[in-house]
């Protein structure tokens, strides 16, 4: 990778007591330091704290749920979002800002924050883009594309590696006695089977893996002959911190492996095929692990959705995220994101009290985890700094994947 991003300086200087090693230490001092948030004062709301107020886009729970249409999203956005999404076209604008952050994502190796239960979480991030035909969905490929660019390249030679051994094994039939080689593939194709996934997961050697899959048949392989459950057994290990992935195989020419799998991932479906994807899917994790983004129709159905420029210009854009991305290392402590998900637990917490609606306390669990990776992501990819846009679009960001959950499941 610094080959292709020009010689990247992986150490990073930490400053201001961000990084730490003892997870109980980072969470006493998410009090303690420069990123804390000011106490509320005399007849100062938590809205006035964190938004300045009620922004555009600015919805409250009791009326989240009642909407026919999900929260509008705030036309100032932070910079990493506002940068990333620019060449999009508007209608798909709100929906690339959630799908990009898992290719993104995929640049986070070595680093974990410390989240509200004291744990450490490490960035994984996946996204299920909503679309029907013709609405644009075909600006995902070409964006995803060209952010993963520097990893595409360096697949390149993995490519040729596992190309090279898999003729060689061929021409050599069961005679062949040299040792498959290590084959470093991190961007995934959709048809890859599970031994082959659990594979590159350990020649990946801990570096988290990305998958784009435009079809949910190009799933079946992955599925092996376990129906419709054996991928939704590796996408939700993907969503664990900690997991441990592999199998165990008696042959000698069988794949035998253990790994932690980190896999970041966007799978694009039709409205249809997302309630079909998740059927029979209720009461075991996989639907509240969704991140659902929707990609908005045209309004005006006589205009072209226009992808705009995605070749040196947009790069050189996104190219300082990246790095930054890259740079961070160790346990980091975001105080902005842990006061900014205390607070949204606190409001929803107050609505359930009002509503005992056990729905809403289920898929509020994952979804502020969610919210605290995207916002760590954001602001280590600025540098480690808080964009002040980052409450008001996190908050929004939560808003608008809870009312995406309940919309299409409940």
């Amino acid at each position: 990778m610094a080959k292709k991003i020009e010689q990247l300086e992986l150490s990073f200087e930490v400053s201001n007591n961000e990084t730490v090693k003892d997870g109980e230490q980072a969470m006493a001092d998410v009090t303690s330091n420069e990123n804390k948030l000011p106490e509320l004062g005399p007849g100062v709301s938590t809205e006035e704290l964190l938004y300045g107020g009620k922004p555009q886009g600015f919805i409250t729970i009791s009326k989240l749920f009642d909407s026919p249409r999900a929260p509008e999203e705030p036309t100032r956005k932070p910079r990493f979002i506002r940068d990333a999404v620019a060449p999009v076209p508007k209608n798909a604008k709100t929906a690339a800002g959630q799908f990009v952050l898992p290719a993104f994502a995929t640049y986070a190796n070595g680093v974990d924050f410390i989240y509200n239960d004291q744990r450490a979480r490490e960035i994984r991030l996946n996204c299920y883009v909503v679309g029907v035909n013709g609405i644009g969905k075909g600006s995902v490929k070409p964006l995803l594309d060209t952010i993963l660019s520097p990893i595409s390249a360096e697949d390149n030679s993995g490519w040729k590696v596992h190309n090279d051994y898999n003729q060689e094994k061929e021409a050599a039939g069961d005679s062949r006695t040299k040792k498959r080689p290590v084959t470093k593939i991190r961007i995934l194709p959709p048809d890859i089977t599970k031994p082959e996934l659990n594979q590159l997961g350990k020649d990946a050697e801990g570096e988290p893996l990305f998958m784009h899959v435009q079809e949910q048949d190009e799933l079946d392989t992955l599925r092996g002959g376990q129906g419709r459950r054996g991928h939704f057994e590796i996408l939700k290990k993907a969503d664990d911190d900690n997991n441990s992935a592999g199998q165990l195989r008696a042959g000698t020419k069988s794949v035998s492996t253990k790994y932690t799998l980190r896999l970041n991932y966007v799978i694009e479906l039709r409205p249809t095929e997302l309630l079909d994807f998740f059927k029979g899917e209720v009461i075991n994790g996989a639907r509240d692990r969704a991140n659902i983004c929707e990609i908005l129709p045209i309004e005006d159905k006589r205009q072209w959705p226009k992808m705009g420029d995605l070749g040196e210009k947009y790069f050189k854009r996104i190219r300082p995220y990246i790095e930054n991305i890259v740079k961070a290392k160790g346990t980091i402590i975001c105080k902005r994101a842990n006061k900014l998900i205390d607070s949204l637990k606190a409001e929803f917490m107050e609505y359930y009290d009002e509503t005992e609606d056990d729905v809403i306390e289920i898929i509020t669990h994952r979804a502020l985890c969610r919210a605290f990776k995207r916002a760590c992501l954001c602001y280590i990819a600025e540098g480690q700094k808080w964009d002040s846009a980052l409450d008001t679009w996190i908050r929004w960001s939560f808003m608008y994947d809870m009312w995406m959950q309940f919309h299409y499941f409940y």
